[in-house]
């Protein structure tokens, strides 16, 4: 029983969604706890295991930002702040800052796209928010405010840049120009927050699978491919793997999505953005604008 229960907890952590029953803030032995400093080397939270990450590395100059908050930085500001920034792939349930600590870096997603997550004691959880390669978590530190009591994760793999909130400080003039455009990044975000937290009270399973898959595919393309498992979107909406099977299925039967191995492509947008709930009107998010 002890090694079933173990290993049912250890399936939920992948995704840096649940908390083993009864023991708040503690990290199994399967998270991966990311901080690029100034190495790979990272000690996971509460345990005696010491990982590696090949798949981090330090920036290489490129010919400008893929993300949208320093792509509006001037270009003065932003040569002066890319020595300071590193560039990591991230895997979907990396465990980048935890419930209630004050994060070390800012993360500026590229390509991967990171979400807050508020876990529960007895396993499982919710996303309250996602952000992709239009703007930033981690901030909230670097402006002197108190961490956020959620849990940042890694949803879908890809890459980002982050800066040591340290180093962000250091950079006086940069760091005002820069946390402006965080403060209105974290109006949103918080914003979508309250907005996904009544959503995920009073709106059935399959209208929020809708504008969560909505969501993903407004930040990594409208053509991709949605690298998502019912077991992942379980733990996203806070709903058991039989209740994804079957809201999933009925969009399947509509003709809206097509669901295969690991992957769900969205079939018809503008038929699935009517089915979705009212949320996603006021999620959307144009990353061409």
């Amino acid at each position: 029983m002890a090694q079933d229960t173990e290993k049912n907890n250890a399936h939920t952590w992948r995704f840096g969604i649940g908390l083993p029953a009864g023991v708040p803030g503690q990290h199994s032995k399967y998270d991966r706890l990311v901080d690029p400093v100034t190495t790979t080397r990272v000690m996971s939270m509460n345990t005696n295991v010491d990982y590696q990450f090949p798949h981090i590395a330090s920036r290489k100059k490129v010919a400008g930002p893929r993300n949208l908050l320093l792509a509006k930085l001037d270009p003065r500001d932003f040569q002066r702040l890319e020595p300071h920034l590193a560039t990591a792939h991230l895997h979907a349930g990396d465990v980048l800052g935890e419930i209630c600590a004050s994060p070390a870096r800012v993360w500026f997603p590229e390509s991967c796209i990171l979400s807050l997550s508020v876990p529960m004691n007895g396993g499982g959880g919710a996303v309250v928010s996602v952000v992709g390669r239009e703007g930033a978590l981690g901030y909230r530190s670097a402006d002197g405010e108190v961490a956020t009591p959620a849990r940042l994760v890694v949803q879908v793999s890809g890459t980002a840049n982050s800066i040591s909130v340290t180093a962000l400080r250091a950079l006086a003039d940069v760091a005002r120009s820069l946390i402006g455009s965080l403060r209105c990044h974290a109006d949103a975000t918080f914003a979508q927050v309250a907005q996904i937290a009544g959503c995920n009270a009073l709106h059935p399973a399959e209208a929020r699978l809708a504008r969560f898959l909505l969501e993903i595919q407004d930040r990594i393309g409208r053509h991709a491919s949605l690298p998502l498992t019912q077991e992942h979107l379980a733990s996203v909406l806070g709903v058991q793997r039989t209740t994804i099977t079957s809201s999933a299925a009925t969009l399947q039967r509509e003709g809206l999505i097509n669901c295969r191995r690991g992957m769900i492509d969205v079939i018809d947008r503008s038929r699935l953005e009517e089915f979705a709930c009212e949320c996603y009107s006021v999620l959307k998010l144009d990353l061409e604008s």
